[in-house]
């Protein structure tokens, strides 16, 4: 990534599954202040007095206000929009730079790069915010484009404790679901029809304000936090920090691949993972009744069939950081591979 160019870059969901349901995810790695040595990466700060102390460091996390209009937990965003939109209003793609029957999010801070011309950007970004619900009933869609027009026209609201996981992308950046394809050459099969894997990855990312300017980002969702109290030495004393600390669930990653699916039947088709190649057909593996010569039922044993699978799963060797939420997780790792 580079400030000195426009964005030529891609988000694509990384397969996964959850209960046997197939998933997807966008992997967010730790940053270079996060994996420190002796700090807490899942740790989150959002007062800057404690942020900027050198006892605790200026690359801590730091979870930045933003505007959650009319959240509808666990969505942050509403059933239905509750702003008023112009008389006889129909959203067209073609006319419209933003949507008038909606009210976007608003933003307090964007990620801070340092730009060196020639070189990639250097940065230590967080993709977490602190909620402030708010309302935009009775307010005209789109009115409220920056904090400082939103606190003049309804106050200055409270931090409601919530954190979430809103990543902010390069607006020209497409996003992509698993198996989805954004080439123009992909754009239609080999005899002439649409492809319908093709997307122009614009359907995934949100849009919101930050300072009356348009932004996009990636919703992962509420995070899973925990209240802690974390003592920060300052001086001579010692200062205990009201914070909190993000939740975390197992990640499993293959840890090695056997071989492929057994290949079934005169067609060669590859059975998925899991399953065998029994009489021409993929199955499951199943226990077989038998009986013995007298006739009488003995203990079930695996039918002899063919019980190659295709991936062994096990636990990963490395803690990975995932939050899950709406068909996909986002993934951050701590000196992952």
């Amino acid at each position: 990534m580079n400030g000195y160019v426009s964005g030529r870059g891609t988000f694509t969901e990384i397969r996964a599954y959850i209960n046997h349901q197939p998933r997807g995810y966008y992997s967010f790695p730790f940053t270079s202040g996060q994996s420190q040595q002796g700090r807490d990466p899942l740790l989150l700060y959002r007062d800057l007095t404690v942020v900027n102390l050198d006892s605790v460091g200026s690359r801590r996390p730091y979870a930045p206000n933003a505007y959650v209009f009319d959240p509808a937990p666990p969505s942050p965003f509403p059933e239905t929009p509750k702003c008023t939109p112009p008389a006889n209003y129909q959203y067209d793609e073609e006319r419209d730079d933003v949507r008038l029957d909606e009210q976007s999010n608003i933003f307090t801070l964007l990620p801070i790069a340092t730009e060196v011309p020639g070189q990639a950007s250097r940065f230590d970004y967080v993709p977490v915010v602190g909620e402030i619900a708010v309302s935009a009933a009775g307010q005209p869609c789109q009115s409220l484009k920056s904090e400082r027009t939103l606190n003049s026209v309804l106050g200055t609201p409270a931090f409601t404790n919530n954190y979430l996981l809103w990543a902010i992308i390069d607006p020209s950046a497409g996003v992509y679901r698993v198996g989805e394809v954004g080439s123009l050459t992909d754009r239609y099969l080999a005899d002439g029809t649409p492809n319908p894997r093709y997307s122009r990855g614009q359907t995934v990312q949100k849009w919101g304000w930050v300072g009356q300017y348009y932004l996009a980002y990636i919703d992962g969702g509420y995070i899973p936090t925990q209240p802690v109290t974390v003592p920060v030495p300052v001086g001579n004393r010692t200062l205990q920090v009201q914070t909190a600390k993000m939740a975390t669930q197992s990640l499993y990653v293959p840890d090695r691949v056997l071989m492929d699916g057994p290949s079934c039947g005169s067609a060669g088709t590859v059975c998925p993972a899991g399953q065998v190649c029994a009489s021409d057909r993929c199955r499951r593996p199943h226990r077989a009744r038998r009986r013995n010569a007298e006739g009488k039922k003995v203990p079930r044993r695996l039918s002899r069939l063919n019980l190659t699978t295709a991936i062994r799963i096990g636990p990963s060797s490395f803690h990975r950081t995932v939050f899950a939420h709406q068909g996909f997780e986002s993934e951050s790792h701590q000196g992952v591979r």
